[in-house]
């Protein structure tokens, strides 16, 4: 849930989706925040008390929820029984050719209620309502992540649309730069406005994670 004058912070631990991560084993982080306040800052609860500044993020990543249930579906051909309905909060969805999916096009990630991600892709995107889109025409599972498809997914759940943030600022791109040893740990989080200061309990989130590193 949002509220006015927070972040949404969704670290994300998928498989390596363009090779150009920098680490298979650091999860990425999709943030989102209305108005946009330049950068969002992520920290870590460095054991004393005390919070490391470890990412700031700043743009906006393509984030927003499921509006209906998502259902399993076929592997390894194209699944014209179900479709995708979302809200995104920013950023636009557009129709890509069967060849540029198949090429890693219109790649999107949805959250299940277990917290593990099925990457899918879409070749039609329609605009149903403003910022709301019906996707078609599916590659379910791809990268190995058929296991986290459910029946159903439930509406609400969170989905972002990946890009390949490491070509375009590879010192901007929204990884956490944990450590190989980190995978398994109990990491404390905390985000929230980076102009402001970290102990801001008005406009930082804090919470609890645990990384497996699913990409080694």
């Amino acid at each position: 849930p949002w509220a006015p004058g927070y972040a949404i912070m969704v670290p994300m631990d998928i498989p390596l989706v363009t090779g150009t991560e920098p680490s298979p084993w650091s999860p990425r982080v999709a943030v989102w925040m209305d108005p946009w306040p330049g950068a969002v800052a992520v920290y870590r609860e460095d054991g004393s008390g005390g919070w490391d500044l470890v990412r700031s993020v700043g743009s906006r990543s393509y984030l927003g929820r499921l509006t209906q249930d998502l259902y399993a579906g076929p592997t390894g051909v194209w699944d014209n029984g179900n479709s995708v309905y979302v809200e995104m909060y920013t950023g636009t969805l557009a129709n890509r050719t069967e060849d540029q999916v198949l090429n890693g096009a219109n790649a999107m990630a949805v959250q299940n209620q277990d917290g593990s991600w099925e990457i899918l892709q879409f070749v039609t995107a329609t605009l149903t309502s403003p910022k709301n889109y019906t996707c078609s025409k599916l590659l379910r599972g791809q990268l190995g992540t058929e296991h986290a498809m459910r029946n159903p997914i439930p509406a609400g759940s969170n989905v972002v649309l990946l890009t390949d943030e490491m070509a375009t600022d590879p010192n901007a791109a929204s990884y956490l730069p944990i450590s190989i040893g980190d995978r398994g740990s109990d990491l404390t989080l905390r985000w929230g406005n980076a102009a402001k200061s970290v102990d801001d309990d008005t406009v930082y989130t804090q919470g609890d994670f645990v990384f497996e590193s699913v990409a080694l």
